[in-house]
């Protein structure tokens, strides 16, 4: 039977940080993931998206260089090869993730309670002093009647894709879908972006919101709140 000072559940962010601190101040600790390292930020949010803004800006900055007096030659947007450098870069921080694991006993597979201190692995007994939850979020599928029937992309699928769309509607004003619509609008694709409240990101001031919007406007994206 095992037995840790501390047991985490979830390999993304929060679950590698809280895993490199522990260790660091001398607890023995067993991190558990399903199935990889990472998490959310690693593979569908932060890292391919600021990768894909990366991408988007350089492109943005090419069309603008008529106005530097620069004649940039007309090109295409090659989504394969986009994501073949977001894969890339994915790699490359997955990487230098590696130290948030050193002296930290890393196990993937299915975990339960069975008491407060008591946890079973694939069946496998492990006491635990203490436990940290850190299970990350994953998207929540508005019930718009049609859309299964439809179809549609969210943060974990838009990555996988290897052509880009003519157009694309965005559902929800927060920071993703504003990030996504500024995105693909740059990489060419006509965008609709749609949120519920008055206005883009509710949690920022109405200022910032209002601002934002004139500039999504500014890169062709039909704002509809």
């Amino acid at each position: 039977m095992s037995r840790y000072d501390v047991t985490i559940i979830g390999g993304g962010s929060g679950g590698l940080t809280a895993a490199r601190i522990a260790a660091s101040l001398g607890a023995s600790v067993l991190l558990v993931d399903k199935e990889r390292l990472g998490g959310d930020c690693l593979y569908t949010g932060c890292v391919p998206s600021k990768s894909l803004i990366h991408v988007a800006r350089v492109i943005n900055q090419a069309k603008q260089a008529a106005q530097l007096g620069l004649n940039a030659s007309s090109f295409e947007v090659d989504l394969g090869r986009v994501n073949a450098y977001i894969q890339g870069v994915i790699g490359r921080v997955h990487k230098n993730e590696e130290i948030y694991v050193k002296d930290v006993t890393v196990r993937f597979g299915n975990l339960r309670f069975k008491s407060p201190t008591e946890l079973l692995l694939d069946g496998e007994s492990v006491i635990s002093r203490n436990t940290i939850i850190a299970t990350g979020s994953r998207p929540a599928i508005p019930e718009i009647p049609g859309l299964e029937e439809v179809g549609y992309l969210t943060n974990a699928s838009v990555f996988d894709l290897m052509h880009l769309p003519a157009s694309l509607l965005v559902v929800g004003g927060g920071p993703i879908g504003v990030e996504m619509s500024q995105a693909f609008a740059r990489l060419g694709t006509q965008v609709t972006l749609i949120q519920g409240p008055d206005r883009l990101l509710p949690k920022e001031d109405p200022d910032v919101s209002e601002l934002l919007a004139e500039i999504l406007r500014a890169d062709g994206i039909e704002v509809v709140t």
